[in-house]
């Protein structure tokens, strides 16, 4: 498993554009299977919990185009 936190970090770094979406989507997976929540993530990571919303938009974008 990715560490989670240090891929937030570098997604955010890299000045993209949505990167809390990306990372939602990106990571979804991995998020749902981790013992830690959205905003567990984004404390760690010293980033505002504001951006929850985002990260979980991106993780319901992931299960909604993954549908069988």
């Amino acid at each position: 498993m990715p560490n989670l936190i240090e891929e937030l970090k570098k997604l955010v770094e890299s000045k993209e554009t949505y990167p809390y979406l990306k990372f939602g989507a990106k990571f979804a997976l991995d998020i749902e299977k981790s013992d830690y929540t959205p905003n567990d993530i984004l404390n760690k990571a010293g980033l505002s919990s504001s951006y929850q919303a985002e990260i979980n938009k991106g993780i319901s974008i992931y299960n909604y185009l993954n549908r069988v």
